[in-house]
């Protein structure tokens, strides 16, 4: 279960092996930002049922982010 919170949410279609560079324009964001990251990203299938190629698929990645206030 994801608990609640503040996350960066960001998306991504087509296939998995772009994934990675996906995550890291999602850190790049994160810096350039000033976010700070924390714990587990959490991935969900936001369209898989109803898709017929690769290309269409999309995935909803978010991350938390700590709170201002919670920064040392």
């Amino acid at each position: 279960m994801q608990p609640g919170g503040n996350y960066l949410r960001a998306f991504h279609q087509g296939s998995w092996d772009k994934l990675p560079q996906r995550y890291q324009e999602i850190l790049d964001y994160a810096r350039h930002h000033q976010l700070a990251l924390s714990g587990f990203s959490y991935e969900m299938g936001i369209n898989e049922n109803v898709i017929n190629r690769i290309e269409d698929y999309i995935v909803q990645i978010e991350i938390p982010v700590l709170s201002k206030h919670a920064l040392p």
